[in-house]
């Protein structure tokens, strides 16, 4: 049995060709768009070989990059579980002296909650055509009182053309959680907060806004209740 899959990154930070993973909305083409296998099932005689066929079509919008894909061939035989199988990578590019990759291109991240899991899921995200390579990763998250409550660290994380990387966080339940994200020594301070079944992201600026207008209301409470003391024991 011939198959075709779309290259994408796994949980490890791996190239994989396996088709598991669901591919990301960015992905401008797709291995399995323009690539079509009219022969799925090849029987083929003992010591013999035989030659298949894949035409390719071009992709209908232009986009500087390359596309990964795989191509698994593998047995079938339902009387036996240990069957042979092999993968091909396929890098299509537009030209054979093409640059596929450059190293430590990630910058950009994204972030969700997952009520079931009661974790945050942190993504990183590949904008380029390009093989992203040797990306690194940290993670430090503090709770209200200051302290580490989740750390991660990985390096050699490679990420496919227009995909990305995805890992889940331990359970961290509903809370104000202080991060600390580094990737690719480019650090980022962010604060995290929960409403209800929602979560706010902001800044440490943004975290201060709202922090010195409620000081400033408590201020001037306290400042008009004094003012009302004094002004009743004149009286």
């Amino acid at each position: 049995m011939v198959t075709l899959t779309d290259g994408n990154t796994n949980d490890e930070g791996q190239i994989d060709y396996s088709g598991s993973k669901e591919n990301s909305k960015q992905l401008k083409a797709s291995f399995t768009d323009i690539a079509k296998n009219p022969q799925p099932i090849v029987e083929v005689g003992k010591e013999s070989t035989k030659t298949i066929e894949i035409p390719f079509t071009m992709p209908k919008a232009s986009f500087s990059g390359v596309i990964l894909g795989g191509i698994t061939v593998r047995e079938v035989n339902p009387s036996s579980f240990n069957t042979y199988s092999y993968t091909i990578g396929v890098v299509l590019m537009n030209h054979r002296y093409d640059s596929i990759n450059k190293k430590k291109s990630m910058q950009k991240e994204d972030i969700d909650y997952d009520k079931n899991q009661e974790a945050f899921i942190v993504r990183l995200i590949n904008p380029s055509g390009f093989l992203s390579t040797d990306n690194e990763l940290e993670i430090e998250v503090e709770n209200v009182w200051g302290q580490k409550v989740y750390s991660y660290e990985k390096e050699d994380i490679d990420i496919a053309p227009h995909q990305e990387f995805s890992m889940m966080t331990d359970k961290l339940p509903h809370f104000f959680y202080r991060w600390e994200v580094k990737i690719n020594q480019v650090e980022k301070t962010f604060y995290s907060l929960h409403f209800g079944d929602k979560v706010i992201y902001c800044s440490p600026i943004q975290l201060m806004v709202p922090i010195l207008v409620l000081l400033l209301i408590i201020v001037g409470i306290t400042w008009l209740f004094v003012r009302r003391y004094y002004k009743e024991k004149l009286n």
